[in-house]
């Protein structure tokens, strides 16, 4: 890997390199998100309905929407607990990633990758639910669901000020 240099000449750590990256992926994932969202809102709901067939009335069961929504409370419960269990998983590893270290520059760097790595993974599953919410909501036009993305985009808010999170992963890691 090469050497970087901010605008001011100053070299910058591995670990300088991967947290400037985790806001720009994060950010990028809640821009996606919300963009769907907004599509599946004005569009939704679609009809499964052939244009040559006509919908009896009693065709209509909410048997099928209540799975769907069955189906994301699930994803999204174990999602959410995903996400925790990460949060602490990545502290474990720092802390023996930092015991475990060469140098200082050497632990900085690795905790840097356990948290650069434990964030995709954490943004990664609360977006899974959130877009779930919103394809639920393109094909049954039920607000509902919009909760599963508003709940996402805050998860995903949260993992946002990549710099004071690994700050504060380090003081943990050396603790």
């Amino acid at each position: 890997m090469g050497v970087t240099f901010d605008p001011s000449g100053k070299r910058l750590t591995n670990a300088t390199e991967s947290l400037r990256v985790v806001p720009l992926l994060v950010a990028s994932l809640m821009t996606g998100l919300t963009i769907f969202t907004c599509v599946a809102v004005a569009m939704g709901p679609i009809s499964p309905v052939t244009p040559t067939s006509s919908p009896s009335p009693t065709s209509q069961s909410s048997l099928p929407e209540n799975v769907l929504y069955a189906a994301l409370g699930a994803l999204g419960a174990g999602s959410l607990v995903a996400y925790f269990v990460f949060g602490t998983w990545c502290v474990t590893k720092a802390k023996a990633a930092w015991q475990a270290r060469t140098s200082d520059d050497d632990g900085n760097d690795a905790v840097a990758r356990l948290l650069m790595t434990t964030t995709i993974l954490r943004a990664a599953l609360v977006e899974g639910p959130g877009l779930f919410g919103a394809v639920l909501i393109l094909l049954t036009g039920s607000l509902a669901a919009i909760a599963a993305p508003v709940v996402a985009l805050v998860l995903l808010a949260m993992l946002l000020p990549a710099r004071s999170r690994f700050e504060t992963l380090l003081a943990e890691s050396k603790t």
